[in-house]
């Protein structure tokens, strides 16, 4: 049987990706400020807001005849708690659970 060496010693760099989604902080504190660009999505899933949330408005994209918006896009999957703000210039999307 051959001697194998098999990664000895040779770094290795893997970098992770999400599709391009931001993942939202499971906690915003009292002071802080969570903004939302336009043309943006942050997916969450427990958010507690107890500071500032803002989404941004967007544009009006028109592709071949049918129009788009890129306003910031908020969506939190299972539970919100808001005792913050929010200031909504585009889209929350908020699960069935919580509606």
């Amino acid at each position: 049987m051959a001697n194998v060496r098999f990664l000895d010693q040779v770094p290795v760099v893997a970098y992770a990706t999400d599709g391009g989604i931001t993942k939202v902080p499971r906690f915003l504190y009292p002071g802080e400020t969570l903004t939302i660009p336009k043309n943006q999505q942050m997916v969450g899933y427990d958010f507690y807001n107890l500071g500032l949330v803002i989404i941004e408005q967007g544009d009006l994209i028109d592709i071949d005849g049918t129009l788009y918006l890129t306003h910031g896009l908020l969506q939190i999957q299972t539970q919100i708690t808001n005792a913050g703000l929010i200031v909504n210039n585009g889209v929350l999307v908020i699960s069935e659970e919580n509606q």
